[in-house]
């Protein structure tokens, strides 16, 4: 085996052994409506275990409105299942009608028919701004804090081969003091803010998740075993 490979064992072993309590949340929840979204929910898990937040983002991006499209076709199913004779129809005119639908209206459509309340509404709108525009369009600059955008950080740069001979020359190695433009470091923000927010923000996806589920076994009358 590899060094390469060993050093990757021990990495990832750590990051199961560190982050393991974080994603025990979501594993024993059994959702109704939303059974076909297990693989997705158990990869942005893997995703959150292996500290992979930009990954989590993208991810959890793709489940919100997977989630609320998901939800629309369901509703207008009205309860129907595959055994259903007009299952077939119904649903292909449920994806006609909402697998191309915007985020913006899919949002709108699902507090319109009492799939979110009001408050799931405003907060999926915040978001929509804060995290899935950015990530989803690559709009990163919007990551950045608006009073950083007109200031700079200070680095400071040297010549590798002028350091090396004044090394040998035992002499001071001359580093120059350099401005840099936060736009330069837009990666390094969208890092950073992914650590931080990329848990909180599929914790709250997932919450309205099951207020969703919920809500459609009432409305239903569905019980789980």
């Amino acid at each position: 085996m590899s060094k390469i490979v060993e050093d990757k064992i021990l990495f990832f072993s750590k990051k199961i052994i560190d982050n393991s309590e974080k994603i025990l949340p979501f594993q024993d929840h059994n959702f109704y409506l939303f059974s076909e979204l297990r693989i997705l929910l158990c990869e942005i898990t893997h995703c959150i275990m292996f500290d992979l937040n930009q990954a989590s983002f993208c991810l959890t991006n793709h489940l919100l409105e997977r989630v609320l499209k998901l939800s629309l076709i369901k509703y207008e199913l009205e309860g129907l299942n595959i055994s259903d004779p007009i299952f077939k129809e119904k649903q292909i005119s449920a994806y006609k009608k909402y697998d191309d639908m915007l985020l913006w209206k899919t949002l709108s459509s699902a507090y319109e028919n009492n799939i979110i309340i009001n408050e799931e509404y405003n907060m999926l709108l915040k978001f929509k701004d804060k995290y899935r525009n950015p990530f989803s369009h690559a709009n990163v600059s919007k990551l950045i804090p608006e009073q950083q955008i007109n200031s700079s950080r200070v680095g400071h740069i040297c010549n590798i081969e002028e350091s090396l001979k004044c090394l040998t020359d035992s002499k001071p190695i001359p580093i120059q003091e350099v401005l840099i433009d936060p736009l330069t470091l837009v990666q390094e923000y969208q890092h950073a803010f992914s650590n931080r927010e990329a848990l909180d923000y599929f914790n709250n996806v997932f919450e309205i998740m099951i207020n969703i589920d919920e809500r459609y076994k009432v409305k239903y009358n569905i019980v789980m075993p």
